[in-house]
């Protein structure tokens, strides 16, 4: 006799409820929530909302009369692929030959300047409708809005074409702003407009970690944005402002802990044949997100110096240390891939509860370690975070 759709719903929560961590089934099911439930679609609104104005804007800004614009880039979270759905940045970065040239006389005001000048020009030549937001968090910021999607435009020196050579701009780009700095770590602070110029190594950096960390580094900011929040009226009130790309930051690297660069483990997931097994996957990235958040504990209550080794794009944990000169006594350090003057859980206006995330963490940790399967989906901010999201896309959360 063929069973009902609520028979078959019975069994599955029956299976849920005796699946736990350490069996195959779990990391499974964990590994496909990772993979499909925060990631953007191609047919998802709001994205192509955000790409049609980014286009507009992109051909607009290439008109302006009073600034030199060798290129101009994706920022944040949409440039980097890490967007979750229904809740990303849009960033755009105007690398620019001049007027202002880096560092002779380049400042804050002289930006701040130039960027009111961008306003105007859109404001009387495309779109009459494009207003400076208020509240903006940075003075370097100009946050607009086109066709209902708020970008924020960053203006950053093009150093590539400062360093008089051939090549890739964003290579370029990155020894021209980097190598002094890497060569003597005791001349330099922080620097904002550098951090900011070295955007393209940070996305190509991230672009070439493996998809399976990408989908991890989307559920854990999926669930500080979604997991996290408390209803208050027609907004949301999160526990912590903490920076996105610091919580990037701490899933990549968990990944390197869990696979070091050059390791067996990182080789055959980077390998295009033979694929790691869909269980070894599976356990990996289920491995990856408890280490993130183990390591997002440490960071505040041992404050453990999190650092990840970008490679050809940036430095190493050896050379990252040579800059506590600038960061060591913050409270939480969580530090730049390219830019290891950068500690990204500082943040510029904002003032992070590192310590409320650090406890929602550990008991995050605490359901994932010792409840069942059923348990994490429907009893804890993790499944809270998912339930959103499938409100978010529209769909019924297939585990109920």
């Amino acid at each position: 006799m063929r069973r009902s759709s609520s028979e078959y719903r019975q069994e599955a929560q029956r299976t849920r409820s005796r699946t736990r961590i350490g069996d195959p089934a779990y990391a499974h099911a964990f590994n496909w929530l990772a993979y499909e439930m925060p990631v953007v679609s191609s047919s998802d609104h709001m994205e192509r909302r955000a790409g049609q104005a980014i286009q507009r804007l992109h051909d607009e800004l290439h008109r302006l009369p009073f600034l030199s614009i060798d290129r101009i880039r994706k920022g944040g979270s949409l440039g980097r692929r890490t967007l979750v759905a229904g809740n990303f940045d849009v960033d755009l970065l105007l690398f620019i030959n001049g007027p202002l040239q880096y560092p002779h006389n380049w400042s804050p005001a002289e930006q701040l300047k130039l960027l009111k000048q961008v306003r105007e020009w859109l404001r009387q030549n495309s779109y009459p409708a494009v207003v400076e937001e208020e509240g903006t968090q940075y003075d370097d910021v100009l946050q607009v809005r086109v066709d209902d999607v708020e970008v924020d435009i960053l203006l950053v020196p093009n150093m590539a074409h400062a360093a008089g050579a051939t090549g890739d701009r964003s290579e370029l780009q990155r020894k021209a702003l980097m190598q002094p700095v890497y060569d003597n770590p005791r001349e330099h602070v922080r620097d904002q407009t550098r951090e900011a110029g070295v955007a393209e190594s940070h996305t190509a950096f991230v672009a070439d970690t493996p998809n399976g960390v990408k989908a991890v580094v989307r559920l854990l900011k999926a669930w500080y944005k979604y997991g996290l929040t408390e209803e208050k009226g027609s907004g949301s009130a999160h526990p912590a402002k903490v920076p996105s790309v610091a919580l990037e930051l701490l899933a990549l690297a968990a990944f390197q802990r869990e696979a070091p660069p050059g390791s067996s483990e990182q080789q055959a997931l980077e390998a295009a044949s033979p694929a790691p097994s869909p269980t070894a996957a599976a356990v990996l990235s289920l491995s990856v997100f408890r280490t993130a958040l183990r390591l997002l504990v440490e960071a505040v209550k041992e404050r453990h110096v999190v650092t990840v080794d970008a490679g050809r794009w940036g430095c190493s944990r050896g050379t990252a240390m040579k800059f506590q000169h600038v960061w060591g006594d913050d409270e939480i350090r969580i530090i730049h891939p390219i830019d290891p003057t950068c500690n990204v859980a500082r943040s510029r206006k904002l003032n992070p509860d590192w310590r409320a995330l650090a406890s929602e963490a550990q008991a995050l940790l605490k359901v994932l370690e010792q409840e069942p399967l059923e348990a994490l989906l429907n009893a804890s901010t993790l499944g809270a975070a998912l339930r959103r999201l499938a409100a978010i896309k529209g769909i019924y959360p297939p585990w109920q």
